[in-house]
């Protein structure tokens, strides 16, 4: 039996890694090891600040966090359906048509099918509640 999966959350590739040469790499080399523990950071940092948006932004700030995030990973189209993005903000599917709607009047996303294209990024993160940009600190400090 699995103890954890992972779920590919956009249309996309993933990759998968056994653990032992993961843990094998990881004792072997401090470089490896300091990266991935400021992965783990940063990993941790997005739980809690997820955690602590989902409790305190309307959906509104939230889609437009979860959506310039997703932009970030995969580029200015994504294929992404509502009812997908309403599993990740934890709301009914019915929450998110309207946000996206007005999103896509305002000129700043075009959404057809699944398919939403970025058109406007600064008035996406305008939008935003200040959550992604904490995340978004967190995991470029992975590299730097």
């Amino acid at each position: 039996m699995r103890s954890n999966r992972a779920t590919v959350q956009v249309a996309g590739g993933a990759i998968r890694l056994a653990g032992a040469p993961l843990m094998a790499e990881f004792r072997r080399t401090e470089d490896f090891r300091r990266l991935l523990l400021r992965y783990v950071f940063a990993l941790m940092t997005q739980a809690s600040q997820l955690s602590v948006c989902g409790q305190h932004h309307d959906i509104e700030h939230r889609f437009c966090r979860c959506l310039s995030r997703l932009f970030d990973r995969c580029g200015s189209t994504i294929f992404i359906t509502q009812q997908r993005m309403s599993d990740l903000l934890g709301v009914r599917r019915e929450s998110v048509s309207p946000i996206a709607l007005a999103l896509q009047r305002a000129g700043i996303i075009l959404y057809v099918r699944g398919q939403m294209t970025l058109v406007n990024r600064r008035a996406l993160e305008l939008r935003a509640c200040g959550c992604g940009a904490i995340i978004r600190r967190a995991f470029d400090a992975v590299s730097g």
